[in-house]
């Protein structure tokens, strides 16, 4: 390690406890992984009771490792998330404010060694360009599709049969998915159904739009970004159908998950000696064990990205919907209405919204877990059942067929297959042997941790650094002046130690 602690700031959305997702979860455990080695870290995130920008201050909690710096949201200047892609740095809800200068200012007190951008939802978009200007090193984690899609998820219903956007996603394409998902008083001047505005001024403008956004996303992952990072190849592949990337500076760093083993089964005390007793009547065989129902999980957001329908019209087929001998168990957040006759089933249970040391005892609560998703770009909670011992029913949406193998720690099924996700239910309930051994697949799968990611994003780190402090000693041999100008820290803040 250097002689001077490493600073790093991380950008994300969110953090927990407000939001229990991907990024805000991959974030907030790279922060605590981090700030245990001994770096300094900073977390900025949006949030709506966030002081005005000039009034920004680190939280400094002594319970955890690092800090926390909270800014108000950046909606864009209009309706729609994609207008702030239009406007080069100003994007903050008003067309009169600059974030830039703000954005520069706490690069300055910070003072990072590089910029990591998990996501930049609801975030300027100029937070890694001023920090490229600066001379600080950007890292990019690419865990959705917000730099080429609109919607964030490309999924709508001009998705076609593939049931999400197939790559390369065009702006005649996007423009076409937005028109048809967006309400006429969200879309504003953007307005009409799937097609209808072809040709007309509004769709003119719309498609300019999306050609400026889709222009920005291009600078930045050729001309901002020191290196990009994605958590599986299949979402790397189908990002650079659209976005070609160059090779020597992109990775393929799988996310890391913590969460406890199985519990083990404890040891069977020994039985005493009985005595004899007197022979009795005999007993009618009892049922085989293993023959009571059998419990599935889905945890996660209701959303069409996640297969939400498929789960629906599955439990609601008549061929499981007449049996008795399964359970299903709901846990997350979202729309919940989305599961509609499921609600009221009495072999369903909707535990709703969870926190992550809960889902241990959800998944103990099952014997399978289901991973139903028509998109995902790695899906966390599919590691997730698999470190604790659930055999997984998987879609082969990216990420999840990563890590899943067919008949080994699980079953997978394909979207386009109408029945695909029916049947491997009912496969498992029938087959019980069939699930042990997948059971046991499950215990033997090789999940990585949390701490073998981040110590391979600080190899990636130092790899940044060391590159860009280079180019300053030339710089600084050629009479360059520093990028860093102004030390000290937001208003309030105990001081930095140099």
């Amino acid at each position: 390690m250097p002689s001077r602690a490493r600073t790093a700031l991380l950008v994300v959305h969110a953090l927990p406890p407000a939001e229990n997702t991907g990024a805000p979860l991959a974030a907030h455990g790279y922060a605590r992984t981090l700030g245990n080695a001994g770096w300094r870290v900073t977390v900025v995130s949006a949030s709506p009771t966030a002081p005005p920008w000039p009034h920004a201050r680190r939280c400094d909690d002594p319970s955890e490792s690092f800090f926390r710096l909270a800014v108000p949201p950046d909606v864009g200047m209009g309706s729609s998330w994609l207008e702030a892609w239009a406007v080069p740095r100003t994007a903050t809800g008003d067309p009169r404010v600059d974030t830039g200068p703000h954005v520069a200012r706490m690069l300055d007190r910070l003072r990072p060694d590089l910029v990591h951008i998990i996501d930049n939802v609801s975030l300027p978009l100029c937070i890694p360009e001023v920090a490229h200007e600066k001379g600080i090193p950007v890292i990019r984690s690419v865990s959705c599709a917000e730099d080429l899609c609109a919607l964030v998820v490309p999924i709508s219903p001009c998705s076609g049969h593939a049931g999400y956007c197939e790559p390369p996603l065009t702006v005649e394409h996007c423009g076409r998915c937005v028109s048809e998902v967006t309400p006429d008083h969200v879309l504003g001047r953007f307005g009409g159904a799937c097609g209808a505005s072809v040709g007309t001024p509004r769709h003119a403008e719309l498609r300019a739009m999306l050609a400026a956004q889709r222009a920005r996303a291009a600078h930045q992952f050729h001309s901002v970004y020191d290196r990009v990072l994605f958590a599986s190849e299949q979402f790397r592949s189908y990002f650079e159908q659209t976005l070609p990337l160059d090779p020597l500076r992109t990775r393929v760093v799988p996310m890391g998950v913590d969460i406890a083993g199985p519990a083990p089964i404890p040891p069977i005390p020994p039985i005493p000696p009985i005595p004899p007793i007197p022979p009795i009547p005999p007993i009618p065989p009892s049922p085989r064990p293993g023959a009571g129902p059998r419990t599935f999980l889905v945890a996660g957001n209701t959303h069409a990205a996640k297969g939400t329908h498929a789960i629906v019209a599955a439990f609601t087929h008549p061929e499981l919907a007449s049996r008795d001998d399964w359970r299903l168990l709901l846990a997350g957040g979202g729309d919940r209405g989305m599961y509609g006759p499921l609600l009221t089933d009495p072999r369903v249970e909707d535990r709703g919204p969870y926190l992550p040391d809960e889902l241990a005892a959800l998944c103990d609560a099952a014997a399978v877990g289901i991973s139903a998703s028509v998109f995902e770009t790695f899906h966390r909670v599919t590691r997730e059942y698999l470190a604790r011992g659930l055999p997984v029913v998987g879609s082969m949406a990216f990420g999840i067929s990563d890590v899943v193998v067919d008949k080994r720690n699980g079953l997978l099924f394909d979207h386009a297959d109408s029945g695909g996700l029916r049947r491997a239910i009912v496969r498992l309930l029938d087959d019980r042997t069939l699930l042990a051994q997948l059971a046991a697949g499950a215990r033997a799968s090789t999940i990585r941790s949390v701490a073998d990611e981040v110590a391979t994003l600080e190899s990636i780190y130092e790899e940044v650094i060391r590159t860009r402090a280079r180019r300053r000693w030339q710089a600084a041999a050629t009479g360059a002046t520093s990028p860093f100008g102004v030390q000290g820290g937001f208003p309030g803040e105990r001081p930095q130690a140099s």
